[in-house]
């Protein structure tokens, strides 16, 4: 049986742990995958979030940027870190419009 899990992911700035975990709870109440995570950097995606990728154990995992648009750290520094998943990766648009 393939597991899924969505994976919130956001730069580290005032607020940012509380507001990945209210939306990590709100989708885990709606229970709309089986695994929930979330993951935030400060400055160096790659190095910063290789060890907590790679401790994803979901077969398949759709990755969320929670920005406001694409930006050089959703369009070359994430997609970048996202090689230490070990599942199979789906890279979403930003949550955020323009």
């Amino acid at each position: 049986m393939t597991t899924d899990a969505l994976l919130l992911v956001a730069r580290e700035a005032t607020g940012t742990a509380d507001v990945l975990e209210t939306h990590a709870d709100r989708l885990r109440r709606r229970d709309c995958a089986d695994a929930i995570h979330t993951a935030s950097y400060d400055r160096e995606p790659g190095r910063e979030l290789r060890d907590r990728f790679a401790g994803i154990e979901e077969d398949r995992v759709f990755v969320v940027p929670l920005f406001a648009a694409h930006c050089h750290d959703t369009l070359e520094e994430i997609p970048a870190a996202l090689s230490h998943v070990p599942g199979t990766v789906q890279y979403c648009e930003p949550v955020g419009q323009s």
